[in-house]
């Protein structure tokens, strides 16, 4: 086996960021985009300028016509979100958000200047427990009670109360700014004799409680009790949204990935073997629309596999990289002094902690510090020192990127969408709206 096989598909962050634009503005504007976006400039040089502009401009500029408003919604917010990584640090038995590191040379604009919404009657404190796509899930503290906060837009949603309350208990936040503006929270049941699973939609503002055969709860239920009022879905080491399936990695000491299939009204999960699944260093994440898995083989080897959803090998895994400590630490003798290992160091040096959701780099846990491994380069360097010491059996770092795309407020009737499409409708010419008003 070669020590480090590389993936023929993975590209540089810009390269990724330009063929998302291209594919974005073509299915947008088919065609004729460079007719409809302007007659002297291209459209990837007009994305190339809006893309430099600040978020608030956009924003302004997205009321010029349905072109503009497609243009920058669609294309120019999803790829300035792809140019920021935040690292979000979880800590503890139930991944409780401790810390935040902003792993990228631009800094984010976040226009949520609110607090987390606190009950009058009881104090309740909230606690981010998941992460995704730029929108923050937060669970209270000593009650079933969910908000979801989006730092970029200043959006705020409280969620309406779960049809089963329960103590603390998996949950997590999936969403798509690519594809729509809606939002979902999945809260799986622990109950062996009828699985089920409660996803609240930001589309229809309810929960609705689907039945979700197969043996998929025993694989995520805590064991030692008889009783069910007392189980509960014990909290995954990580959880992964990806082209509508939501994958949970689960803490058992023979590790699996369960994977539901959101895609459809029709909720489906099924169990899908890992490799290694007896270390206890397993990792997945999701690097460029794929899904990866990493852990450690017995020999001590740092391997990483990508998920092949449409099985076209014979096999759901492919092994892209086998990353060996001595070679890592060999090329990298610069960064020795940051780790404190002296002479001899063990064979699991490091710890995966995630992997970079848009760059070929993957995140290492050494003594409370965090490392940043490229995968092409072979470099490793320092990149985070929190303030606590980090622990592999209870934390995992999410590496996520912020969503300027306006989250759907279900709260709120489509009678204004509907108006604004009327007015669309009926724009003609250069589909210019007018914004002067009755005079």
């Amino acid at each position: 086996m070669q020590t480090i096989v590389y993936s023929t598909h993975l590209c540089s962050q810009r390269n990724s960021c330009e063929k998302l634009s291209c594919k974005n503005y073509e299915a947008v504007f088919g065609n004729n985009a460079n007719k409809k976006i302007g007659e002297h400039l291209p459209v990837d040089l007009v994305i190339e300028i809006l893309c430099r502009l600040p978020i608030k401009s956009l924003t302004v500029f997205k009321c010029v016509s349905k072109s503009w408003n497609k243009l920058i919604s669609d294309v120019c917010l999803p790829r300035i979100s792809a140019d920021i990584c935040v690292l979000n640090l979880y800590r503890g038995k139930y991944r409780r958000l401790h810390d935040s590191y902003h792993f990228s040379e631009k800094s984010p604009e976040l226009n949520y200047v609110g607090s987390i919404p606190k009950d009058d009657d009881d104090n309740t404190r909230y606690c981010q427990v998941d992460c995704c796509n730029g929108l923050s899930l937060y669970q209270a503290v000593s009650v079933c009670r969910y908000v979801v906060v989006s730092l970029a837009t200043n959006q705020c949603f409280s969620i309406p109360e779960p049809l089963e309350v329960s103590g603390q208990s998996f949950a997590a936040i999936v969403f798509d700014p690519v594809k729509s503006n809606d939002y979902k929270i999945v809260l799986p049941c622990p109950r062996i004799d009828s699985p089920m699973v409660d996803i609240f939609s930001s589309e229809y503002g309810k929960w609705v409680r689907h039945k979700v055969p197969g043996n998929w709860v025993k694989h995520l239920l805590v064991p030692g009790s008889d009783n069910p009022k007392h189980r509960w879905i014990k909290w995954a080491k990580k959880a992964v949204y990806l082209n509508g399936m939501l994958y949970i990695l689960t803490l058992k000491k023979k590790m699996c990935l369960v994977q539901f299939d959101l895609k459809s009204a029709t909720v489906s999960a099924q169990v899908i073997k890992v490799p290694c699944s007896g270390g206890p260093s397993g990792l997945i994440g999701h690097s460029k629309g794929v899904l990866y898995y990493t852990n450690y083989d017995k020999k001590c080897r740092l391997l990483m596999w990508q998920f092949d959803h449409h099985n076209t090998t014979g096999s759901v895994w492919i092994l892209k990289y086998c990353i060996r400590m001595n070679d890592m630490l060999g090329k990298n003798q610069a960064t020795l002094p940051t780790m404190k290992v002296f002479d001899r160091w063990p064979d699991r040096l490091f710890e995966p902690f995630g992997i970079h959701p848009f760059l070929d780099i993957i995140f290492l846990g050494l003594q409370g510090r965090v490392y940043s491994y490229h995968l092409e380069s072979q470099k490793c360097e320092i990149v985070w020192w929190p303030d606590r010491c980090m622990s592999w059996r209870d934390d995992v770092v999410y590496p996520f990127s912020y969503s300027y795309v306006n989250v759907k407020d279900f709260r709120k009737p489509d009678q204004l969408i509907t108006i604004m499409d009327a007015i669309m409708a009926n724009v003609s010419g250069d589909d210019t709206i007018d914004q002067r008003g009755n005079d």
